[in-house]
């Protein structure tokens, strides 16, 4: 891939995308966390720990993107506005567009949701 569409994969990757953390187990019973872009579908990582699970997802968020421009295609635009709901309160905003409607791998990957899987914290949008 070109330096120009990796150097516009890493500015779009920094734009405030919502988050999800999951906590779940592997096959062989050790916990770790899930790191989900709602809006990105499919874009996501996990690790021993929260911290490792976001770390890892900023990597991933820009693979994500970068495969996304490099086959033209479009590239999801964040929620206008979002705020956590962890212990503390953040608030981020900037002017995006909307998210498109959540179309079928999206639902389906709620309804396959393993058992074992449970939100820790999240970032979803809020309207005006």
């Amino acid at each position: 891939m070109g330096n120009k569409l990796q150097d516009k994969a890493c500015k779009l990757a920094e734009l405030p995308y919502a988050v999800k953390v999951e906590k779940d187990k592997t096959t062989d019973g050790k916990e770790i966390y899930l790191a989900i872009h709602p809006e990105l579908i499919g874009c996501m990582s996990q690790g021993a720990t929260v911290e490792e699970a976001m770390d890892n997802l900023k990597e991933v968020t820009e693979e994500y993107i970068a495969s996304l421009l490099e086959d033209g295609l479009p590239v999801p635009a964040p929620m206008t506005k979002a705020t956590s709901t962890t212990q503390e309160t953040i608030t981020v905003s900037g002017t995006f567009s909307a998210p498109t409607p959540r179309d079928f791998p999206d639902l389906l990957s709620e309804v396959i949701k393993p058992s074992t899987r449970q939100e820790v914290a999240t970032v979803e949008p809020i309207t005006c």
